[in-house]
């Protein structure tokens, strides 16, 4: 059973989560702000106009996932078609128990929110699983690793909750799709980690 979380708030217009604890509200970073400095490196040199309409499509893909998961269909447009037929294609293939989808969350003791795509779980595998949907057309398995590993450790920290695996599912214009899972997730945690503590340290800079 997933935790049920309350008191958090996302704003999507700014990305940002607010916890709301008695009469204090704290603004929580989170799992994509905390890697942005190993984002920067992956697609730092691209157009920003390039990237602000991938950014686009995702989240429409995103959101027509989202209905197939809840209600078996959703619309599609001409630039999203073939995102969302990969998407099927991956669920005829594997047929997961979808026990999530978009699930927002926080981590209890470090204080950072995030939304993981999806937690399932696969008919021959046992545990749950971790499943961050890409729509971009490199995939960068250290990036999407240590980005699995933050919502890993953030859902860990609540009680009697264990991811068993993570997966990158990069979804292709063509239809196609690929499915790749992480090989070391403690490693991928450590490295998270150290981008959570270089991340505090530079905010404490901006502070002093």
């Amino acid at each position: 059973m997933l935790p049920e979380i309350t008191g958090l708030k996302f704003y999507p217009k700014t990305h940002q989560y607010i916890l709301q604890q008695g009469s204090v509200s704290l603004q929580l970073p989170s799992v994509t702000q905390i890697i942005q400095l190993i984002s920067n490196e992956c697609y730092g040199q691209i157009d920003p106009v390039t990237l602000h309409k991938a950014a686009d499509r995702g989240t429409r893909v995103h959101e027509a996932i989202e209905l197939i998961d809840q209600c078996g269909w959703a619309p599609t447009e001409e630039d999203t078609a073939g995102y969302i037929e990969a998407y099927k294609h991956w669920g005829r293939d594997y047929e997961p128990e979808i026990l999530a989808t978009e699930w927002r969350g926080y981590h209890r003791t470090m204080l950072y929110a995030g939304t993981g795509d999806k937690i399932i779980r696969l008919y021959d595998q046992k545990g749950l699983i971790i499943v961050d949907v890409k729509t971009s057309s490199i995939y960068h398995p250290l990036l999407v690793d240590i980005q699995l590993a933050g919502y890993t450790l953030m859902l860990e920290s609540w009680p009697d909750i264990k991811i068993a695996e993570a997966y990158g599912l990069q979804l292709k214009p063509d239809g196609t799709y690929r499915f790749y899972q992480t090989q070391d997730l403690s490693r991928a945690k450590s490295y998270f980690m150290m981008c959570y503590a270089l991340h505090n340290a530079v905010q404490k800079s901006k502070e002093a």
